[in-house]
């Protein structure tokens, strides 16, 4: 597992695309420079090299030699990925020869950053699906409200193919949320994961678009079978054949039971006990995954004089809380469906669930040109 990273590269572009990488992975960002790999070598002189290095090499002829001076200064678990211009096969061979972990040709993308660093972690990079966990601190911060439209965004706006899976069992709202009739097949699903096919998966599916798909139930209180312990590890795997993305909103009681995810988001309020128990479960999952985990902040000023200050939340846990969705009348009581689409990518709710999918996710709404702006 990477804990620390760091870059020293001239492109622009590419010094763009590892701030942004590693911001979105919770990484430090201090020693993401613009340099190359002279700057690197003289920078580790006394210090402690990171998990990861990423360095631009500007002169192929003097390639070889810089890469060993750099590695008399780096310590025997540092992982090397080097950039440039060149895209000469032999050029290529020989700095892979040298013990390089990988070459990216400038300007690096953020995607091929992260295959690249996925491909080091030994994980598959060709794995499309991405799989996002969104909990509350507490019960009415609003966590359903955020599924929804993070999951109305990444189907209609970013055009993914997107599950909602609803770890709530007793009191799922899914269904009613998007206009839906309610679906209680998905209940076999959780009784027993392992005899799930593509056949009943499609069965217990409620399809709300092309690209939008419910795994929900709100059932009786009395109708509730015992649900198995592996249900939602075994369904996840399933829905990463058939799906860009899974969103799933987890019940806070159920953080044991957690699939393999690639973001996590904890939704909470101002209040005292809920930013008391955001606290705790950040802890939690940090010292448990080590992954990616961001804070929402919703319904701020729904409660004006008793809210703690975001500020409180980032002096403890140490990292910036950076999305505060205002409270609004516009976020509740919306059709989630086509019908009031233009309506809803409008809210305060959903421009911080956009800046959340380029930071998170990189899924990034086009910039238009000066020209395209005045062209209307």
């Amino acid at each position: 597992m990477l804990n620390t990273i760091a870059a020293f590269v001239k492109d622009k572009d590419t010094h763009k695309a590892v701030l942004l990488y590693a911001k979105s992975h919770s990484f430090a960002t201090d020693a993401i420079k613009l340099g190359d790999i002279k700057t690197a070598t003289n920078f580790y002189k006394t210090k402690k090299t990171p998990d990861l290095l990423i360095v631009e090499v500007t002169n192929q002829e003097k390639a070889a030699t810089e890469l060993a001076n750099l590695a008399n200064n780096c310590d025997e678990n540092t992982n090397v990925i080097v950039v440039g211009d060149s895209n000469d096969f032999s050029f290529v061979k020989q700095l892979l020869d040298l013990g390089v972990a990988e070459y990216l040709l400038n300007p690096v993308s953020v995607e091929h950053l992260e295959n690249s660093i996925l491909k080091i972690q030994g994980v598959n990079p060709t794995k499309k699906c991405k799989t996002t966990i969104v909990a509350g601190s507490k019960g009415g911060v609003g966590t359903s409200t955020v599924v929804a439209n993070l999951a109305g965004l990444l189907a209609n706006k970013f055009g993914k193919k997107t599950a909602v899976f609803d770890g709530n069992y007793k009191f799922g709202c899914f269904n009613s949320l998007f206009g839906q009739d309610i679906n209680n097949d998905f209940l076999e699903v959780l009784k027993d994961p392992k005899r799930v096919d593509e056949v009943l998966l499609k069965r217990v599916a409620t399809v709300v678009n092309d690209n939008l798909s419910l795994f929900a139930i709100e059932p009786e209180l009395n109708a509730l079978p015992p649900i198995h312990r592996d249900a939602i590890p075994e369904f996840a795997k399933l829905l990463n054949d058939n799906f860009d993305h899974i969103i799933m909103d987890l019940d806070r009681r159920n953080l044991d039971q957690l699939p393999d995810f690639d973001n996590l988001i904890i939704v909470t309020d101002l209040s005292f006990v809920g930013v008391r128990d955001t606290v705790r479960i950040y802890d939690f999952l940090k010292n448990e995954t080590g992954k990616n985990i961001q804070i929402i902040v919703n319904k701020k000023g729904a409660i004006k004089t008793l809210e703690i200050e975001p500020t409180e939340i980032e002096k403890v846990i140490g990292t910036e809380v950076k999305y505060k969705v205002p409270f609004s009348k516009e976020v509740f009581g919306l059709d989630y469906g086509d019908a009031s689409y233009k309506k809803y990518v409008k809210s305060s709710m959903s421009e911080e669930l956009i800046k959340l999918c380029c930071d998170s996710f990189y899924y990034c709404e086009e910039k238009k040109g000066f020209l395209s702006k005045l062209i209307k």
